[in-house]
């Protein structure tokens, strides 16, 4: 009985077996049958026809003619469960190497997908410092043209013969400014509007059409008529000044431009020329002659391409405070050139 026991655990167990590989068969494209499979099918159907015998002996009560079945059976027996061992063992080492292989993929997914994060994050960021570098350009920036002066003096000076206002020559008198200026693009895309600052040398040359010269009298600054008779009198004067503006572009080559500046007196120098006796004398004089130190202003321009119309006009006062009451604002009016 104990063998007949056996037999039935083993074909349950064989079952079990079967039904775990068929699923494995239908989750993986169908292969060949192998050699153990084939002897497991064979032994089981040597079973199923000794289970049969086993049947009819029981019916006919023949012990004796089971008891032969069984130990006929029981070599048979004793090799289907070493091929189910085998079988069982062979399942599990595929599954293992199944979930190794999608785990591996998972892994070359992911490592796959991080390098494409890390290339695309690193397209981004040369992009976005390719943009903010062509946001920003340095260029040259020339202006020059005429140069006049708007006098708010509230009182005539002293009562003095010599005494006299400056009155300039219109086309003598002219300014002159180089700088290096940056120009710096806001927004995204291809913005219109950008700023400009920098740094600049102006330079102011007034030609005076009734001759005057600038004196110090009293320490206070005036300007009188020379003791000699002279052919031209001037007064330049040099100014290191940080331009700052807003520029934008109308249409593809159009732009107008508004800003301000302030700066500081780096030279003054007068200039005179005068015949005494036979001779012809041009006089250099350098001195400060109460001059504001310190100026500010503003400016307008509007232009295409490269070459514009610009204005400044100085709202600082050419003098320093003084008592003979000089407010004198110098202005210009010309051509500025982008390089």
């Amino acid at each position: 009985m104990k063998s007949f026991y056996c037999i039935i655990t083993i074909a349950v167990f064989s079952s079990t077996i079967l039904a775990a590989q068929n699923e494995k068969s239908a989750d993986s494209p169908t292969t060949a049958k192998s050699a153990n499979e084939l002897k497991i099918e064979q032994g089981l159907t040597n079973i199923k026809k000794e289970l049969e015998a086993i049947k009819k002996s029981i019916d006919s009560s023949n012990l004796s003619g089971m008891i032969k079945l069984f130990e006929e059976s029981a070599a048979d027996i004793e090799d289907i469960a070493e091929e189910i061992e085998n079988i069982a063992e062979e399942i599990e080492d595929n599954l293992d190497a199944n979930e190794n292989d999608s785990q591996s993929k998972l892994g070359n997914a992911d490592a796959n997908s991080k390098n494409n994060m890390q290339t695309e994050r690193k397209k981004d960021n040369k992009k976005e410092r390719v943009h903010k570098n062509n946001r920003t350009k340095l260029h040259i920036d020339l202006s020059t043209g005429l140069t006049g002066l708007i006098d708010n003096t509230t009182s005539k000076g002293p009562s003095t013969a010599v005494f006299s206002n400056p009155e300039v020559k219109p086309w003598a008198s002219d300014f002159f400014e180089i700088g290096l200026k940056l120009r710096t693009k806001f927004g995204k895309g291809k913005s219109r509007f950008s700023i400009t600052y920098g740094l600049a040398y102006h330079w102011n040359n007034m030609d005076f059409s009734n001759g005057v010269k600038l004196k110090m009298i009293s320490n206070e600054p005036i300007f009188v008529q020379p003791d000699l008779p002279v052919k031209s009198t001037a007064l330049n004067i040099g100014y290191l000044s940080l331009p700052l503006g807003a520029e934008f572009r109308i249409g593809k080559k159009g732009k107008v431009g508004v800003g301000a500046y302030a700066g500081y007196r780096v030279r003054s120098v007068q200039k005179i020329k005068f015949t005494d006796g036979s001779e012809e004398v041009n006089e250099t004089r350098t001195a400060n002659y109460g001059l504001n130190n310190f100026i500010y202003g503003i400016n307008a321009k509007i232009g295409v391409g490269d070459v514009a119309l610009t204005a400044n006009y100085n709202l600082s006062n050419m003098f320093k405070e003084n008592k003979n009451g000089y407010v004198i604002n110098p202005y210009n009016l010309g051509l500025n050139f982008s390089f």
